[in-house]
């Protein structure tokens, strides 16, 4: 009877098919089960075969761990209505159900790709363009979907304590591919430890003390869309840096834009100083922390020195490149070498986000404004 694909049946108005395809079943992981092992209470010799219709009570055979976790995740949970927002056979299907717990892990993630998209079509969309989509796609082994994020039976809310997405656990989730996977590393350009050292950040350091405002991966490589800093639409790109810290650091962006650096940025000088480059990109330090690059002790040599000292910038873009030397020789660059940390450093002079030139009136070190400068100390 159910072979015939014009079977129906009204319910509350609405045509409803009855029709299942018996190949497709034949396939499928139930094809040894007989239709009241799944459709309770029905009577094939009757018709109707029950007089009223039950749901399919997956759990009367599923009752293991992965159900549990089912009826406790953002899926199983019950909404307004009584329906869950997704139910097995959302994922699963009816009659045509897969087995794929045996099939290999690269097929397992392909299959979730595909099954998320009839609900979450707009992450699908970001996420077939990021470097871990287009990965998938060409068939990288390692390459992470949405299972190896959200899990599987068990997806909780980001806003849920304790969920893999969570703030606080978000760094583990990462690393335990960037870090704890091989095939992963193999292909990753920046080494493991490198990734790592996001831990011993101030941002990582301030999550774990419970400011779950403080920045972890997704708030600057993106989630979805996440892709490497070489291409030019990724949130970690030299020329999207700053509107990416700017995201939590609001004035402060405000006044890089203003600056000499985040002027020559915007004309298309990637080789000008960003945000990563002061103060570095994963293990990112206070000020105040000793071992930072931009502590006071440290600025002039392992910040502004790289870029002014550089024999190719200052040919390149027509620099002076005896300043830090000068600066070296100089009284305070003597006192700073001897380990004093109160004298003057560039930032002392030029300002932090907002240096600009002596021909700039607004600058620091115009000659209107010098003598405030100095009188600063």
């Amino acid at each position: 009877c159910h072979s015939e694909k014009s079977l129906a049946m009204d319910r509350k108005g609405k045509a409803v098919s009855l029709f299942v395809d018996a190949k497709a079943f034949g396939k499928s992981a139930h094809a040894d089960l007989g239709c009241v092992s799944c459709h309770d209470g029905f009577k094939s010799d009757q018709l109707p075969h029950a007089k009223r219709t039950k749901p399919v009570e997956c759990s009367s055979c599923h009752a293991e761990e992965q159900f549990t976790n089912y009826k406790q995740s953002v899926n199983g949970k019950v909404k307004t209505g009584g329906k869950s927002p997704a139910s097995c056979t959302d994922c699963h299907t009816t009659h045509a159900i897969q087995k794929i717990s045996d099939k290999q892990s690269e097929e397992r993630k392909g299959f979730a790709a595909q099954i998320c998209e009839q609900c979450h079509a707009d992450v699908k969309t970001k996420y077939m363009v990021s470097d871990h989509g287009v990965a998938l796609a060409a068939g990288t082994k390692g390459a992470p979907t949405c299972i190896d994020c959200h899990g599987e039976h068990e997806v909780a809310s980001p806003m849920t304590e304790g969920a893999r997405t969570s703030r606080k656990k978000e760094a583990e989730m990462c690393l335990s591919c960037h870090q704890d996977k091989e095939e992963v590393r193999a292909r990753v350009g920046p080494s493991a430890g490198f990734i790592a050292s996001y831990e011993n950040s101030v941002h990582a350091k301030a999550v774990k003390e419970g400011n779950e405002a403080a920045a972890t991966c997704s708030d600057c490589h993106g989630s979805h869309e996440m892709k490497k800093g070489s291409d030019a639409t990724s949130k970690v790109s030299k020329q999207h840096i700053a509107s990416t810290c700017g995201q939590c650091h609001v004035d402060v962006q405000a006044q890089f834009e203003t600056s000499i650096h985040g002027k020559a940025l915007a004309t298309g000088i990637d080789a000008s100083a960003t945000c990563t480059d002061c103060h570095g990109e994963h293990n990112i330090l206070a000020h105040t922390d000793p071992r930072s690059p931009v502590a006071a002790k440290n600025v002039s040599a392992q910040v502004c020195s790289p870029c002014h000292a550089s024999v190719k910038l200052t040919q390149k873009f027509g620099l002076a490149s005896d300043r830090f030397q000068s600066f070296a020789d100089s009284y305070h660059g003597l006192a700073s070498k001897a380990g004093d940390v109160e004298v003057a450093n560039c930032a002392s002079c030029h300002g932090v986000h907002d240096i600009k030139p002596s021909s700039d009136s607004t600058s620091r070190i115009s000659p209107r404004n010098l003598a405030q400068t100095c009188g600063s100390c």
